[in-house]
């Protein structure tokens, strides 16, 4: 009833576009119906106790790593004699309460409870943790089944990773130790999540062999084969991850996630100076930005600009933007959308040949630092080569030049830039080779 309701509204804005009454009438019934169809979509969810809400008691140490905390949220356990964790706004100790607790800050995506799990860390080689749960049905073989779930990368993470995989098993698996569990996950997010602030959407689809009765989450991969990335933060030297809401529905269904937008196409293309991004979707539910990403290698990204969503829609919008400075070679760009309460998706990534400049180089140290910075570059013996700083949104906010044949420049610029992440580009004979540069300490 729930699903007639909201594709009758999609048909009468789509073959009534200029009744303006009409379509605001239909704006303001649109997310009523949107949230009805979540709330339907999620009874059907295979996945018990998915938010980690009901539990049989409240945690209370997390530094008791032979008390299991993960099981006081039924059914849920731990598969390996890694601690995965549980937290709750019902914790009587600090270490394991919502929102903050030992590895960092975070509220729920939905409810009071979430739990989490590290994925990476450098003290001990191949460490893991999984989260592990029997499915409320078994699955049936031939069918396509779409799993979705929230992840948010811990503030006190030293690094960020991939790999998180979910494995679908008959029976229950389990490891005698604490390290990759040796099995092949169905599915995997190859994509390394370094969002600490809000809760980033991963979602996948795999077709069940039959008699699937448990899901496994975590990572699967062992350290050789798991992209990090340093988030420049010293706190722990992990890679650790809260985990929210998942859920595993027929893709026949509507699923439990709404996503906010259904994209149609991306693509770019290089003009020989600069990429023009031209992306299309085909339907948005409060969206309300793009960000674009880009990445000289496919794996680590930063973010290089902004555009405006549409809010809600349910006809094509199209929308472009230009990266005057992509990375030489190849560059990858992805787009991360963020809806009206900070959660985020990303679309799929695309790869963009652009002029090789192998001869320009730039090796800046320290890299985060203080706004104190040495610059150094392969020496040109006829040409000057120009500096510039740019933030994420493209606005320049500093430049030098160094004369021929001098192999590089100290700069001081903790008087000139805030703390964040900024875009450095060395210039010679109108080529750019462009390195992000991070100040980790307020200056300006």
């Amino acid at each position: 009833m729930v699903s007639c309701i909201y594709h009758l509204i999609l048909l009468i804005l789509t073959s009534n576009p200029k009744n303006t009454l009409l379509m605001k009438i239909t704006k303001l019934i649109l997310p009523l119906a949107v949230i009805h169809c979540s709330i339907s979509a999620i009874a059907q969810n295979l996945v018990p106790n998915p938010g980690f809400e009901t539990n049989t008691g409240c945690p209370y140490d997390i530094s008791k790593p032979a008390f299991y905390q993960l099981t006081l949220a039924t059914p849920w356990n731990q598969p390996t004699a890694g601690t995965s964790d549980y937290f709750h706004t019902c914790a009587t100790s600090t270490a394991c309460i919502v929102p903050a607790n030992t590895f960092g800050s975070q509220t729920a995506n939905g409810g009071d409870g979430y739990a989490g799990f590290y994925t990476y860390q450098t003290v001990t080689a191949n460490y893991r943790e999984y989260i592990q749960v029997m499915l409320s049905s078994t699955l049936s073989a031939g069918v396509s089944y779409d799993l979705s779930y929230y992840i948010s990368l811990a503030d006190k993470s030293q690094w960020a990773s991939n790999k998180i995989g979910a494995y679908f098993s008959a029976t229950a698996i389990s490891g005698g130790g604490a390290t990759p569990l040796g099995y092949t996950p169905q599915i995997v997010n190859n994509t390394v999540i370094t969002d600490m602030a809000a809760w980033t959407l991963v979602t996948g689809t795999f077709t069940a062999g039959g008699g699937e009765n448990y899901i496994t989450i975590g990572n699967f991969s062992n350290d050789a084969g798991t992209t990090v990335s340093a988030t420049g933060i010293s706190t722990l030297p992990i890679a650790y991850y809260y985990i929210d809401d998942i859920c595993l529905t027929p893709s026949s269904g509507s699923g439990c996630a709404v996503l906010p937008v259904t994209f149609k196409s991306f693509k770019g293309n290089y003009s020989g100076r600069e990429t023009e991004l031209n992306w299309v979707t085909a339907s948005e539910t409060n969206n309300d930005y793009f960000s674009v990403e880009k990445s000289a290698d496919g794996k680590t990204f930063e973010t290089t600009g902004e555009v405006k969503g549409s809010g809600i829609s349910v006809s094509e919008q199209e929308y472009s933007f230009t990266d005057y400075y992509p990375y030489p070679g190849s560059c990858y760009y992805r787009l991360k959308e963020t809806d009206y309460n900070g959660n985020h998706t990303y679309s799929n990534v695309i790869s963009v040949t652009t002029a090789r400049c192998d001869f320009l180089q730039a090796d800046i140290s320290p890299n985060p630092s203080d706004g104190k910075i040495n610059i150094r570059i392969p020496a040109g013996k006829n040409e000057n080569v120009l500096l510039f700083i740019s933030d994420v949104l493209g606005n320049k906010l500093f430049s030098a030049v160094i004369p021929a044949g001098s192999s590089g420049t100290t700069l001081d610029l903790s008087n000139q830039l805030h703390a964040g992440i900024y875009s450095l580009s060395v210039i010679r004979n109108e080529k750019i080779y462009n390195r992000q540069l991070i100040i980790a300490a307020e200056g300006k």
